[in-house]
C-alpha cells in the first residue's frame, strides 16, 4: 500500500469496506431498512449514520442515533435484519437480558442463528 497515494491505513479499511459493501445492499436501502424496523418496534430513529467501524456491526446511543459500519451493506438481508433489530431493541431495553432476548424472539425468531454467522465472520 502507498500510503501518499491512498492516504492512512484506516482511511484505505474504510474506502475496501465501502467498495465491497457495494455489491451488496444500497446506503439508502439500509436506511429504508432501518426506518421500517423502527416502525414495527415503535421506536424513534433520530439520525442513521453509516461509517467504517474497527470493532462493531453498528452501536446506537439514548438519543436515538443509530451508526451502521459500511460492511453492513455487503451482508445477506437476515443478517443486516438481526444486526438493525438488535441495535433498534437498545433504543427500548439497553442490556441484553431476558426482556430484551424475548423482543428479538418475538421479532425475528430464532435469531441465534444469525448471531452465530456474524461472530464467525467478525473474526475473519
Amino acid at each position: 500500500m502507498r500510503k501518499d497515494y491512498y492516504g492512512s491505513k484506516k482511511k484505505w479499511d474504510a474506502r475496501l469496506k465501502l467498495k465491497k459493501a457495494k455489491a451488496g445492499i444500497t446506503p439508502v436501502a439500509l436506511k429504508q431498512i432501518i426506518s421500517d424496523w423502527a416502525g414495527k418496534i415503535g421506536v424513534k430513529v433520530g439520525q442513521i449514520h453509516i461509517r467504517a467501524m474497527k470493532t462493531k456491526w453498528a452501536s446506537c446511543s439514548t438519543s436515538g442515533r443509530v451508526t451502521m459500519d459500511a460492511g453492513v451493506m455487503g451482508l445477506d438481508k437476515p443478517l443486516v435484519d438481526y444486526i438493525v433489530v438488535h441495535e433498534l431493541l437498545h433504543l427500548r431495553i439497553p442490556n441484553h437480558g431476558k426482556l430484551w432476548k424475548s423482543m428479538m424472539r418475538a421479532y425475528l425468531g430464532e435469531y441465534e442463528e444469525r448471531e452465530r454467522e456474524l461472530g464467525a465472520l467478525s473474526r475473519i
